[in-house]
């Protein structure tokens, strides 16, 4: 599911700085860098937002490649000629410009320099007084895309925001965008909310409040801003904002589980899109469709629709939007237990965002890298990965990243067998996701130390985590998320022989799978069968055999659960061998903690038991 959503994020990146690379010849390129600020330090925030704000209007032309702020921003452009940007951010043209306020009256300047012909072809000097000041970014843009001769037709209505409210916007997204800690956040949603109060049409400002929630897995109070701000762009007749705010909730839907909601509202974007002839946005709304049958349990309707947006991101020559499907389509191919094949894709996805210089993506990439050698049980070679990717994320000194990574490498140790070094790297993560306010992290990393402590055989405090991680699922609203909080708690119960408190919690779980219209694992459909053997209920064995062929690859806890359930001996031996696979590469000392860890120690005993 992370590595799903990876994909997404990554997808997500890349459509709102709309970058693409095609031939000179078919449509114009263009790198806009941000504003010099001449004025005083406390304005820089002027700079970035118009910067910003600039280089989406330009990029909502269609037919024109934009390259993203970020990926700008990642250069020392300031220091770098016309010809060498244009080679690192495969563009033709490049702006430069300045701005200055000075009391009410910002002074602005602006040149547009061709690389091909190496000249500039247009320069320009404004004023503006602070009433007209939100229209800046208009006059800007609608400047380069009249030098550049692109046929733009406007799908969002003519509307100048009140000046007061576009600056409390303005000063809003430069603190989230540089955000340190949770604090950094509310502060940013103040002010966002201020703008919005003053200036209800401002729905540029209700998007990024909702996104403040968003990321934070506060989903629904995101729906809070979305939703009136779907209505109100309809009511504009802002057709791009409209289908924006479609996709958004979309994502929400997504992530609380509700699949059939979150198809209906993709799918009715996707019209928009196809309406608007942006192949670019059909395209990302059929990667969304394949996400959401990805979560659904439907891998071969997924693959399918990110095939069709990687033809036609292909056809587009657009780089960003064809590493993304990649990325994605090895995903499927992970989860279809063909880890080379992922690995494959992996890698042709790791060649283009290398090319772009896109090193953000590049981190994601080496890190899902590192999650398949880690099922192909080459550890090593998964952490000498990860380590790669995290470099990257605390050279970028994105937090949020680091701490996934961190989590995903405990996971490796998880592997390995060593708990002491699993658990120091899941409470990195927990340290820094609890100063985020990262919700989701909290719920993900809480759950995954409970399960060490089970390994452990440290049964209460195992619980109290299962039973904080479950809260936080709760509280979030993610049904998908609740129903493995409540596995999580079923199977705990289930290894203490509270047989009842299992069946009560599975129970519960099986009714979101039905909900959710979500295929039974392996796992769930055995422990649950357990439970009922337990308890002298009848159970369906040939769901567990049915199950058992379509496994990819289970592991020497579940083969023992099979064997207490099947009573076939086969699976009793399949788990003694993989636990003495596990200790082979072990020193001496782990090894001996690992032997005595409980569930390790049943299948030793019990194959000792029966070959007596």
């Amino acid at each position: 599911i992370a590595a799903s959503m990876i994909g997404l994020f990554m997808l997500i990146n890349f459509m709102f700085l709309r970058i693409g690379y095609a031939d000179e010849e078919e449509v114009p390129s263009i790198a806009i860098l941000p504003l010099d600020n001449k004025g005083a330090e406390e304005d820089e925030f002027y700079a970035y937002g118009i910067s910003s704000d600039l280089i989406s209007d330009v990029a909502s032309a269609g037919l024109i490649r934009v390259a993203g702020l970020n990926d700008i921003e990642k250069l020392d452009y300031k220091n770098l000629k016309y010809q060498e940007l244009s080679k690192k951010l495969f563009v033709r043209y490049v702006t430069t410009g300045t701005i200055w306020k000075r009391d009410s009256i910002f002074q602005l300047s602006m040149e547009l320099y061709d690389t091909k012909s190496e000249k500039v072809v247009w320069s320009e000097r404004w004023q503006k007084s602070w009433s007209d000041f939100p229209t800046i970014r208009d006059v800007l843009a609608e400047n380069i895309l009249e030098k550049l001769k692109v046929d733009y037709k406007s799908n969002s209505p003519s509307y100048v925001a009140n000046p007061d409210a576009y600056e409390y916007y303005l000063k809003a997204k430069y603190k989230y965008v540089n955000r340190k800690n949770i604090e950094d956040t509310e502060l940013a949603r103040g002010l966002f909310i201020k703008a919005t109060e003053i200036d209800t049409n401002l729905i540029s400002a209700k998007l990024l409040l909702g996104e403040t929630y968003y990321e934070n897995g506060e989903y629904d109070k995101a729906l809070e801003s979305y939703e009136p701000a779907l209505k109100q762009a309809e009511q504009l007749g802002d057709k791009i904002g409209f289908a924006t705010f479609l996709n958004r909730i979309g994502d929400v839907y997504t992530f609380k589980g509700y699949y059939d909601i979150a198809l209906d509202y993709y799918d009715r974007s996707l019209l928009i899109k196809e309406e608007l002839d942006d192949k670019i946005g059909v395209a990302s709304n059929l990667r969304s469709l394949g996400v959401v049958y990805d979560y659904k349990g439907d891998i071969e309707k997924s693959l399918g629709y990110f095939k069709k947006a990687f033809a036609i991101f292909e056809e587009l020559r657009h780089k960003w939007g064809m590493s993304a499907c990649l990325n994605s389509i090895g995903i499927m191919y992970s989860q279809q237990g063909e880890f080379d094949k992922a690995l494959e894709y992996y890698a042709r996805c790791l060649v283009i965002v290398e090319e772009l210089g896109a090193y953000n993506p590049k981190g994601h990439i080496l890190n899902n890298m590192g999650t398949e050698y880690r099922k192909k049980g080459e550890f090593e070679k998964a952490l000498e990965y990860k380590a790669k990717s995290i470099i990257i994320f605390e050279e970028l000194g994105n937090m949020r990243l680091i701490a996934d990574t961190k989590n995903s490498i405990g996971s490796v140790y998880l592997d390995k067998g060593d708990y002491k070094k699993t658990l120091e790297y899941y409470e990195m993560a927990l340290t820094i996701y609890e100063e985020l306010g990262d919700k989701v992290g909290k719920r993900k990393t809480t759950g995954h130390i409970g399960d060490v402590y089970v390994f452990k055989g440290d049964y209460d405090t195992a619980l109290d985590y299962y039973e904080k991680s479950l809260a936080i699922r709760e509280k979030i609203g993610d049904k998908r998320s609740i129903l493995y909080g409540l596995n999580n708690i079923g199977y705990f119960y289930y290894s203490q022989g509270d047989y009842k408190k299992s069946k009560e919690y599975l129970e519960k779980s099986l009714h979101l799978y039905k909900e959710l219209d979500i295929v039974l694992e392996l796992v769930f459909a055995t422990y649950l069968s357990l439970t009922n053997k337990k308890l002298e209920i009848d159970y369906d064995e040939k769901e567990i055999h049915t199950l058992i062929k379509e496994a990819e690859k289970i592991g020497y806890r579940l083969n023992f659960r099979l064997y207490e359930l099947l009573e076939d001996i086969s699976y009793l031996e399949t788990a003694y061998n993989q636990v003495q696979e596990q200790i082979d590469a072990m020193d001496e000392e782990l090894k001996e903690k690992y032997l005595n860890y409980p569930v390790q120690k049943q299948i030793i005993e019990e194959w000792e038991k029966v070959n007596a």
